[in-house]
Order: structure tokens, then C-alpha cells, then sequence
């Protein structure tokens, strides 16, 4: 009887422990699969962004330049809320490098706001782009090709 009553203590506990650390890898493997969806989502609305400034800087026809700065616009505007998740996500070399360009898209997009009120010609955008070309330059996470790596895993671990 006592064989009997030991072995079904140690087989609740054992239930216990492997439901434990099983529910601690979905929370692992969900914390991570969120993490990788938003690093795809910044990353394709930060490409989307950059796209759009670049065509709304060197567009020669007005009406198609100023698509494309409405454009920019709007691809800001959607990349706001991303943002404001950078500091749940990313590693701190990406924070800076993600501060850097929201600060040089916020003040081409201000320049071109105040070229409308005083009706000047288009803006020289070549300092603000040059500086979020660096960023695109200095990024070094590319989730796209290194999703399954050890070292992208690490650095998103945090």
C-alpha cells in the first residue's frame, strides 16, 4: 500500500513539473514569436518609409512629389506605435539607430510641412536622407535572413 500511494505521489509530481516547464517554453517560444513579428513589421514599415522619402525628395513632377510625401506621412504615422514598443523588443544598438531616423524623417517631414505655409520651393532633403541612410547602413539585424539564428535569438532574448 505504501509502494502504491508513493508511486502515485511521485507521479503527481512529476505531472506537476512537466506542466511547469512546458508552459514555461510556450511563453519562451510566444514571447519570441512576438518579438520576431515586430522586428518584420518595424523593419518593413522602416523600408517602406525610407522608400517613400527618397522618391517624395527626388520626384521631378510636383503632383507625384507630393504623393509621395503624403505617403511618407502616413507610413510615419504608422510607424508611431511601432516605436513605442522598440523598448520592449529591441537591443539597445537598434533603439538608437530606430530614434536616429524617426528624428530625421520627423524633421524632413516638418520642413516639408513648412515649405507649404510659405509656398518655398521643395526643400533640400540631402543631410536628413544621408542620415537615415546611415542608419539603414548600420543596421546589423536583418530578421528576415537570421531569424532562426542562435546569435538573433540572444541579442532578442533580453
Amino acid at each position: 500500500m505504501l509502494g502504491v500511494a508513493a508511486a502515485i505521489v511521485g507521479a503527481l509530481i512529476g505531472s506537476i513539473v512537466g506542466v511547469l516547464l512546458t508552459s514555461a517554453k510556450i511563453r519562451r517560444e510566444r514571447g519570441f514569436d512576438r518579438r520576431l513579428q515586430w522586428c518584420e513589421s518595424m523593419m518593413g514599415a522602416l523600408n517602406a518609409a525610407g522608400a517613400a522619402v527618397t522618391s517624395a525628395s527626388t520626384a521631378s513632377d510636383p503632383n507625384a512629389r507630393e504623393e509621395c510625401w503624403n505617403e511618407t506621412m502616413r507610413l510615419y504615422e504608422r510607424l508611431i506605435p511601432l516605436c513605442g514598443q522598440k523598448e520592449l523588443y529591441a537591443p539597445e544598438a537598434a533603439i538608437q539607430l530606430i530614434n536616429t531616423f524617426m528624428r530625421e524623417l520627423s524633421a524632413l517631414i516638418e520642413a516639408h510641412l513648412a515649405g507649404h505655409a510659405s509656398a518655398a520651393p521643395p526643400i533640400a532633403c540631402e543631410k536628413c536622407l544621408e542620415a537615415i541612410r546611415s542608419t539603414v547602413g548600420s543596421a546589423t539585424i536583418n530578421p528576415a535572413r537570421t531569424a532562426r539564428s542562435t546569435v538573433w535569438q540572444r541579442e532578442f532574448s533580453r
